[in-house]
């Protein structure tokens, strides 16, 4: 099942709702509010639009969205950054059906140290990150956009 797929039964499954809007602005750290062209079924991620982590951490506390880092934490130091840097990285607001699918996707694209894997986190590099996300978001192009930024700046 691709990471759409998965994720619009996970949607779907939890009763929630595409929100249709327009996609405004350039930069994704405007707060973009857009909608199923940009966000698939990703209504959370299209009502609190793309922020930085801890900023969208904080928007949530206590609302049942979680933040998805679209690279995750574990990738930092193969684009040369740290733990403080990444959870400043952009994110989106998912339910955590929808968070789940994705970190699976992740961890299937790029193991941990300890796997026996083509790409882990000792041997990632931006490159390969980068060619994980565009299969990983290939349906949500905000997303792919952030990952993009997150891996390789502006």
């Amino acid at each position: 099942m691709s990471v759409a797929a998965a994720t619009t039964a996970s949607v779907t499954g939890a009763g929630a709702a595409t929100t249709a809007l327009s996609l405004t602005g350039a930069d994704p750290t405007d707060e973009i509010q857009a909608g199923s062209q940009a966000f698939g079924s990703l209504s959370q991620a299209a009502d609190y639009g793309i922020q930085q982590g801890t900023q969208l951490k904080n928007t949530l506390a206590g609302t049942g969205p979680q933040v998805h880092q679209f690279i995750g934490q574990r990738l930092a130091p193969a684009i040369g950054q740290s733990a403080a840097q990444a959870r400043e990285w952009l994110s989106a607001a998912v339910t955590p059906q929808v968070h789940q699918v994705f970190k699976n996707a992740w961890r299937s694209a790029i193991g941990y140290s300890n796997q026996a894997m083509e790409w882990t986190t000792t041997n990632g590099n931006p490159a390969v990150i980068w060619e994980k996300a565009q299969g990983i978001y290939a349906d949500y192009p905000a997303l792919l956009d952030a990952a993009k930024k997150t891996s390789f700046g502006d």
